[in-house]
């Protein structure tokens, strides 16, 4: 290992049985490596403008346990969905209007001429559905990483993207329909 490399990574002892060791970069770097992500992920999912206040705050949630977690970036998204879930909650923001992307954000959509339909139909969609497509689609992640992001078993990560899919099929024309290459498939 260089020592560049040295300096970056921190030892740590994760909390299991065999209290196996491993490396995890400094948190400055998971946050400069995952942040246009994350914000993405919150945009998508119904944010908007918030986005990048709701990432925030979940960064600084995970600030206090980043060493001690397994998997942060699992963490990271389920308290991005979680949060984006309490926003819903208050009355004032039952229906919020979809709102575009931001700049340094890739479009979900095949093309940008669709983006607005598509992102006005996700919009629609039951939160878990919306989540469970845009982490399947947008950050092509298996069933088993998108449960618990989700906090729900791998089957109904399945059914949720079944149902979203067919929600979407049904409010897209059919020109922006997802493409056969985006098809319903079980990522395990």
């Amino acid at each position: 290992m260089d020592t560049l490399a040295a300096t970056l990574t921190v030892p740590l002892v994760e909390h299991t049985s065999n209290t196996a060791v491993s490396t995890r970069p400094e948190f400055g770097i998971f946050y400069v490596d995952t942040y246009s992500e994350m914000v993405t992920l919150a945009t998508i999912i119904g944010s908007g403008p918030e986005a990048e206040d709701l990432v925030q705050d979940c960064y600084l949630r995970l600030y206090r346990r980043y060493y001690t977690l397994h998997d942060p970036r699992t963490y990271l998204r389920r308290s991005i969905i979680n949060g984006r879930r309490s926003w819903l909650r208050r009355p004032q923001h039952r229906n919020p209007p979809p709102h575009p992307l931001p700049d340094n954000a890739a479009p979900p959509a095949p093309s940008l001429e669709d983006q607005d339909l598509l992102l006005t139909a996700l919009a629609r969609l039951p939160h878990n559905q919306r989540a469970a497509l845009v982490l399947r689609y947008y950050l092509d992640l298996p069933d088993a990483a998108i449960a618990p992001a989700l906090g729900v078993k791998v089957a109904t990560v399945a059914s949720l993207i079944h149902r979203g899919l067919a929600a979407l099929r049904t409010r897209l024309p059919d020109e922006t329909t997802p493409s056969p290459a985006v098809k319903e498939e079980h990522h395990d």
